[in-house]
């Protein structure tokens, strides 16, 4: 059953007092011992509306796609998708958010894919260890931002992921792989992550 967030918070509440909000408080059943899966779509959208340079690369919607490999990493993925889908009222940045599922083959298909489903950011699930350099120069060559779904992608260069430090959900930012990805945070975003420089 795909989980329902509530309106978050009233008109006007500035989004790092929300995202403070949401990376606080825990709960629900936890994936792979880090951070629900819930949770982080939540946090990782409202971290997109941070992206000073997003209009410039979304169109009339944002859209994320979620990268998986059929033989190993379907039902992670279905959950992550069920997750962005059940954000598909929250608007980023003024637009809408619309979330597909994108099975790994290789790097060329890859970038058809993104390109074709006009791709703003793409979430990568866990048991892409191999293929983080292959996906990184996809991703960067077409200014598309990745959401990690491992913590060890975003120390190899993946740019913005949500994980669990000292049993609490912290959102992690590898500046320089965001602006290798065309994104800009704003300091406010920076002030509540842990920033890899």
């Amino acid at each position: 059953m795909i989980k329902r967030f509530p309106t978050i918070g009233p008109i006007g509440t500035p989004l790092a007092a929300m995202l403070a909000f949401f990376l606080a408080t825990t709960g629900g059943s936890a994936l792979a011992a880090d951070v629900e899966i819930t949770r982080q779509a939540l946090v990782l959208v409202r971290a997109l509306a941070y992206d000073r340079n997003l209009p410039d690369r979304a169109g009339s919607s944002v859209s994320v796609g979620i990268l998986y490999k059929a033989d190993a990493g379907g039902e992670v993925a279905n959950q992550a998708h069920d997750a962005f889908t059940a954000l598909g009222g929250v608007k980023v940045g003024g637009l809408p958010l619309e979330s597909t599922l994108i099975p790994w083959t290789d790097s060329d298909a890859l970038k058809l894919s993104l390109k074709d489903g006009g791709v703003d950011a793409v979430y990568v699930v866990t048991g892409f260890t191999d293929e983080v350099e292959a996906i990184k120069t996809v991703t960067r060559e077409n200014d598309i931002l990745t959401l990690a779904g491992e913590r060890s992608y975003i120390d190899a260069g993946m740019s913005v992921g949500v994980f669990d430090k000292g049993g609490e959900p912290k959102l992690a930012i590898n500046l320089p792989a965001s602006k290798a990805e065309g994104a800009s945070f704003s300091a406010e975003l920076l002030r509540l992550a842990e920033v890899i420089r």
